[in-house]
């Protein structure tokens, strides 16, 4: 079986398998919603302060927060947050 560009061989994978599979595909969705709209708020956050003149900024270098400059570490996975662009691919 395909899928977009992973190929998955299917025809080995008893019912118990493809089920488990499905679960842990369900769970990494649910996690990647759950950081998508993380990183939203964080982007509505900043551009409410922006409107109101205000920004965040590292008091040890000046360095001002800009969301297009951050990415999200998951710590319970190990991976980072990749970004779907309005093209369909991702940020990293």
């Amino acid at each position: 079986m395909e899928l977009k560009h992973v190929t998955l061989d299917t025809e080995k994978m008893t019912y118990t398998e493809l089920t488990d599979l499905i679960m842990e595909l369900r769970d990494v969705r649910a996690r990647k919603k759950e950081l998508h709209e993380k990183f939203n708020r964080l982007r509505n956050l900043i551009s409410n302060m922006k409107a109101d003149e205000m920004v965040w900024v590292n008091k040890y270098t000046g360095e001002v927060l800009n969301p297009d400059d951050w990415t999200l570490y998951d710590e319970r996975t190990g991976t980072f947050y990749s970004e779907e662009k309005k093209d369909g691919n991702t940020d990293r």
